[in-house]
């Protein structure tokens, strides 16, 4: 009977013993597991928040209240240099294109037209995103001469225009006026009128 007693303590001690040795193996593993992981989410969370404001203020869309639109260096068809900031001095409808966006050839059309109205007055600044892959100079240049475009077509192909203003969708376009600040800016095909209504407002 004694020793039936002794043996029960015995378990019970041993059980107790047990179960506080698991308790206190488990709980700093899950203590710092919790704070690595905390401080590791917070940290590339931190990391993604700076990534992501850090172009957003460079590179977002230009504001039609900025003064001056960014200077970015394209080239002509012979591979001669051509910067916005050289055609300072008359107002300047710039706009960014390329042969596999739908809406920049539905467009195209209505730019050739204003061209010809106001070519002598205002400078037209047509830039084909050369990006070597989705888009090449060689395609651009087949379909101008296909469609008989007049206008001056450039390439942009360092693709320096499409960083500066961060182009992530086309078409864009931008009219400027005669000292380098915007006059309007638009995302996304332009209305039937947009050039014709607003070409003259241009100063």
């Amino acid at each position: 009977m004694v020793r039936r007693v002794l043996t029960g303590i015995a378990l019970t001690l041993c059980t107790a013993v047990i179960i506080a040795s698991c308790a206190q193996n488990t709980k700093p593993e899950v203590t710092e597991k919790t704070t690595v992981t905390e401080v590791t989410e917070t940290t590339e969370t931190t990391k993604a928040s700076e990534t992501t404001e850090e172009p957003s203020s460079e590179t977002s869309a230009p504001d039609p209240d900025a003064r001056t639109v960014e200077d970015f260096t394209v080239y002509d068809r012979d591979g001669n240099p051509k910067k916005l900031s050289d055609l300072r001095g008359k107002p300047v409808v710039l706009n960014f294109w390329a042969t596999w966006c739908h809406y920049c050839v539905e467009e195209i059309p209505q730019f050739e037209e204003a061209y010809k109205k106001y070519g002598d007055k205002v400078e037209f600044m047509m830039v084909d995103l050369t990006d070597g892959y989705q888009e090449k100079q060689e395609w651009g240049e087949e379909f101008i001469d296909n469609k008989k475009l007049t206008m001056p077509f450039y390439f942009d192909l360092d693709m320096d225009a499409a960083a500066v203003h961060s182009l992530r969708s086309i078409p864009v376009t931008m009219l400027i006026n005669s000292d380098g600040t915007l006059f309007d800016y638009t995302l996304g095909q332009v209305g039937d009128t947009y050039l014709e209504d607003n070409i003259p407002k241009m100063r």
